[in-house]
């Protein structure tokens, strides 16, 4: 494992960590900030699995999942709004 990974790896567990409780609260992020998120730590993860630092690609990969997550849910929440 590279030292880059490692320090990477940490941080994204920090980061994932950071989001749990964002998802289980009723406050959320704006869902432009969801989806912009998502989409700009894509090219991270390929550059990441291009330079074989494992760890940090599954870590990215649990902090796409979990702000598609909250991306979801905030989805969810104005929708049933809309139709109330």
């Amino acid at each position: 494992m590279q030292w880059q990974d490692i320090v990477l790896t940490c941080s994204f567990v920090v980061f994932n960590a950071a989001l749990i409780p964002s998802i289980t609260s009723a406050d959320k992020p704006a869902l432009n900030t969801s989806i912009i998120t998502v989409i700009f730590l894509m090219p991270g993860l390929i550059v990441y699995l291009s330079l074989s630092l494992w760890f940090s690609a599954v870590m990215t990969v649990i902090n796409i999942a979990l702000w598609s997550t909250l991306a979801i849910q905030v989805f969810k929440r104005r929708t049933a709004h809309t139709n109330s």
